[in-house]
């Protein structure tokens, strides 16, 4: 997680406040661009004070840093366990059936983020990381290993 845009949650108590901050601004996200969501509107739906939210995050760029973060390990998490269940001698055609389903799931349940991030990223190219990208690649390339090559786990 980017430390740099984060005030560092040292209680149990700060820590939920900094998540329900940030499933706030993911959910409102949803249905809203960043650009129409208040720091007062993410406050309100996670139930905090907007002094409650600046003593987590230093602005609205700054939660959006620590979602991305936080978005990109559960992603890759995620990713890592469907392909670890898929059999790597299965037929091809199984294989990309199913990843076309998972990943259809997976953008329509992230879409409001996934939005997000990827205008960011294309109105300020500075704004993320070339890993963003990059990894989610690799990660894919895995589901169509040859059989007796290994796994990318191991």
């Amino acid at each position: 997680m980017n430390v740099t845009h984060l005030h560092a949650a040292r209680q149990s108590r700060s820590r939920d406040s900094q998540e329900r901050l940030l499933r706030a601004a993911a959910e409102l996200l949803d249905d809203r661009f960043l650009e129409d969501i208040s720091i007062a509107d993410i406050s309100r739906h996670a139930g905090l004070s907007v002094g409650g939210f600046y003593a987590r995050f230093k602005s609205k760029d700054a939660l959006l840093y620590v979602l991305h973060d936080e978005y990109e390990e559960k992603r890759t998490a995620h990713f890592r366990r469907f392909f670890e269940t898929q059999a790597l001698d299965a037929p091809l055609a199984g294989r990309v059936a199913a990843l076309v389903d998972f990943l259809a799931d997976w953008l329509r349940d992230h879409r409001g983020v996934l939005r997000t991030f990827l205008l960011r990223a294309w109105s300020t190219p500075d704004s993320f990381d070339a890993e963003f990208g990059d990894n989610l690649g690799d990660v894919y390339s895995q589901a169509f290993t040859t059989p007796g090559e290994y796994p990318y786990y191991c």
